[in-house]
């Protein structure tokens, strides 16, 4: 099973998301009496799942991961980002990372997740408080930075946003609008 978990991680990545989906339900059944690999199998076939825009057997395989592995901060972290880009049950979303930060105050990675979360409520001010203490554990994080920049647009500062967005693209950020954003 940790073949067609590792293979099914590739997929996902590469964004191959039918074939990701394909090879994680292969690996699922081979899992016996490990209920942590079994729960990170689920957690990528939910990423795969809402990559294609099959958001409720996406939350359903998330939601299954973590009662297999409940207190997997990544499971939550994970979860939680993919509620809020697809801009669904927010209010939980907001709930898991609560949870994660109270056992991990200091990962920018999960304070970034919260930011967005935050941010998808159109809680700005808020948001821009957990993208900044992100920012400044891990400053040259170039998504971190761009949503520091999206805070700040949001927020009404212009001229911070595209400082921000500059240097995300410097940072070699990908995100297709960025551009369109600076």
């Amino acid at each position: 099973p940790s073949v067609y978990l590792l293979s099914g991680v590739g997929a996902v990545q590469l964004k191959k998301y039918d074939e990701a989906i394909t090879t994680l339900q292969t690996g699922k059944e081979l899992v016996v009496g490990d209920n942590a690999l079994e729960a990170e199998i689920l957690g990528q076939l939910g990423e795969a799942y809402f990559g294609i825009g099959r958001t409720a057997e996406g939350k359903e395989a998330y939601v299954d991961a973590m009662s297999m592995d409940p207190e997997s901060s990544l499971l939550k972290t994970n979860y939680a980002n993919r509620l809020a880009l697809s801009k669904v049950d927010l209010a939980y979303a907001l709930s898991l990372m609560d949870e994660v930060l109270k056992d991990n105050p200091s990962v920018p990675e999960f304070m970034d997740t919260k930011g967005l979360v935050l941010f998808q409520l159109a809680l700005y001010a808020d948001a821009l408080i957990f993208f900044k203490k992100a920012e400044e554990l891990k400053p040259s994080d170039k998504i971190i930075v761009e949503h520091l920049g999206d805070a700040y647009s949001k927020s009404g500062d212009a001229i911070k946003a595209v400082d921000y967005w500059q240097k995300a693209k410097v940072l070699g950020s990908s995100s297709k609008n960025l551009d369109k954003k600076i």
